[in-house]
């Protein structure tokens, strides 16, 4: 049976079921479509005692905006509002977690999560929401005519995940955005030349990195040209974790990596209740009385029992040489599964990236 819409009439009851049941499925949990929940804050140098007005990044097709002013994961509390702008006054000076959960017309609930830093009167002026930074990298790095480029955005936003929308490429030289969007994209060149390339970050402000690519012309027939293709670990790793939660934390009962035969792993836990800072390991390439595999199970034995307390992070980089790996961090929280991040790890890269498409 099909699960109808929320409708407006009924969207917050839909949205407090659908916020629990996001919050019960934890890092398994599937993001929703539908309009990407975002919002600002002003002024954006946090005072205590000063009234700070957060407004949310309104869509047409949102009917609910609910708002956790007091950061406890929940949308109802009594410090908790209502609507697309709401005021919040913070009587200490410290880091406080505000989130903004929507409902559009199809009962599609997405949330967004931001840090507020406040600090006294008269002390050092905090962060704020701060403008992204436009950058991005692209495959191969000696482009020949008539080859596809892959372009991928390495763009960040200080205060936020940067939205799908928000990413907008120039790839023709006109000045117009409007040549693709999203954090990857494709494009090749008919003939030898330069070319110019653009990609426009929009979240609280706009930001514009360009690039002069030299394109080269096809080798000869029959000359050797090497890989010159992007292409992901295949099969691509797969990462799990379970355990459980509570106040205290989260008790790692299980984490594992599948990977193909030849992947190096490396995995980094930093906070309290980490038992190491660093394990460094390599998936077996020994061929058993069935073959070689395409896939291994690696377990992180260390972990196994541990408690980690909230604020802890486990950070897995799942690599192999001339593909692109793997990249997830686990962020510990009190009483709710950690948050998760999968992201690619492209080579001569130094950083994870949204992976690109195929």
């Amino acid at each position: 049976m099909t699960r109808p819409a929320c409708v407006a009439g009924a969207a917050l009851r839909c949205l407090l079921v659908a916020v629990a049941t996001l919050g019960a499925l934890g890092a398994a949990a599937q993001p929703a479509r539908g309009a990407e929940a975002d919002f600002t804050w002003s002024p954006n140098a946090g005072v205590v005692n000063q009234r700070i007005t957060f407004k949310a990044v309104q869509d047409p097709s949102i009917t609910v905006y609910r708002w956790d002013l007091d950061g406890n994961g929940q949308y109802g509390d009594r410090e908790d509002a209502s609507g697309p702008q709401v005021p919040r006054t913070f009587k200490k000076a410290r880091s406080y977690t505000v989130g903004l959960a929507t409902v559009d017309g199809q009962g599609n609930v997405n949330e967004r999560v931001k840090t507020v830093r406040v600090v006294a009167a008269g002390g050092p002026a905090p962060l704020g929401n701060r403008p992204p930074d436009a950058s991005f990298v692209f495959f191969p790095a000696g482009p020949v005519a008539g080859e596809p480029i892959t372009l991928v955005s390495t763009s960040t936003d200080p205060d936020s995940p940067i939205p799908a929308a928000g990413q907008q490429w120039d790839l023709n030289g006109d000045g117009v955005f409007r040549d693709a969007a999203g954090p990857s994209a494709t494009t090749s060149f008919p003939v030898a030349g330069t070319y110019t390339i653009s990609l426009r970050i929009t979240t609280n402000a706009t930001d514009v990195a360009t690039v002069v690519l030299s394109v080269g012309n096809p080798s000869p027939p029959g000359a050797s040209v090497g890989q010159r293709t992007l292409s992901l670990l295949s099969p691509f790793p797969v990462v799990r974790i379970a355990g459980r939660v509570s106040g205290r934390g989260a008790r790692i009962r299980r984490l594992t990596i599948s990977a193909p035969p030849g992947t190096r792993v490396k995995v980094r836990c930093g906070g309290r209740g980490c038992p190491f800072r660093r394990v460094l390991a390599r998936i077996s390439s020994r061929v058993s009385a069935r073959g070689l595999p395409p896939t291994r199970l690696l377990h992180i034995r260390r972990l196994e029992g541990r408690l980690l307390r909230p604020g802890a992070r486990l950070r897995l980089f799942v690599t192999r040489t001339g593909a692109v790996g793997k990249y997830t961090r686990f962020d510990i929280r009190r009483r709710k599964p950690p948050s998760r991040t999968d992201m690619c790890l492209v080579p001569g890269s130094g950083r994870p990236l949204v992976c690109p498409s195929r």
